[in-house]
C-alpha cells in the first residue's frame, strides 16, 4: 500500500484573500465593463450591485471618485472556473480575474491582501489607480499615493505590513 508523504502548500496569501477573523463585510454584484483582478478596487457601476474598474473616460457614468468607490474585489473559494481565467498582474507570476458579468465579492469592512504598484509603510492610507500615470497603468491597482492625481484615497484605510513594489501586502478596511 502506498502512502502520501509529500503535500502542496496552500499559498498564505493571495491577491483578494480575506485575512484574519475580525469584523468582515462585503457586498455581491457583477462585474460590469471588463474583467475585474482579484484584490482590486473597483467603483460603483451603473445599476444596483453592479462593480467596474475606475475607467479615465467614465465610458459607465459612474465617475471615478473616492464618493463612487465601493470596496476591493474578494478572492473566493466559489468561483466557477468558467469565471476566472489568468492575466497579467502588477507583480510577478499571474493572478486571477472575474470575468465580466460574473458574480464576484466586494469587501467593504476588513482585512485583505491586496498586491501594490509601489512601496508601501504600515500605517499609511492607500490609494486606488483611476487613470494611468507615472508610476502604472493597471486601473484598481493599489498604491501608497496620489501619483500626480492619477489615484484617489481609499476611504479609511491603512496598510497593515511596509511592503517593496509588487508585494503582496494586508490592507486594513474600516467602514465609516
Amino acid at each position: 500500500m502506498s502512502v502520501q508523504t509529500t503535500y502542496d502548500a496552500a499559498p498564505v496569501a493571495e491577491e483578494g484573500l480575506r485575512a484574519g477573523h475580525g469584523a468582515y463585510s462585503a457586498e455581491s454584484g457583477v462585474a460590469e465593463g471588463s474583467a475585474v483582478r482579484f484584490g482590486a478596487a473597483v467603483i460603483l457601476g451603473t445599476g444596483d450591485h453592479k462593480y467596474s474598474l475606475p475607467d479615465t473616460a467614465d465610458a459607465l457614468g459612474n465617475g471615478a471618485t473616492t464618493a463612487a468607490y465601493a470596496g476591493i474585489v474578494s478572492r473566493e473559494n466559489e468561483y466557477a472556473t468558467d469565471q476566472t481565467a489568468l492575466v497579467t498582474p502588477v507583480g510577478d507570476g499571474e493572478t486571477a480575474y472575474v470575468a465580466e458579468g460574473g458574480l464576484l465579492n466586494v469587501v467593504t469592512t476588513g482585512d485583505v491582501w491586496v498586491r501594490v504598484e509601489d512601496a508601501v509603510t504600515r500605517g499609511s492610507a492607500a490609494f486606488y489607480r483611476t487613470e494611468s500615470g507615472a508610476g502604472g497603468d493597471i486601473l484598481g491597482a493599489i498604491r501608497s499615493d496620489a501619483d500626480t492625481a492619477t489615484a484617489v484615497e481609499i476611504p479609511n484605510s491603512q496598510f497593515d505590513t511596509d511592503a517593496d513594489a509588487g508585494a503582496l501586502v494586508l490592507l486594513k478596511l474600516n467602514q465609516s
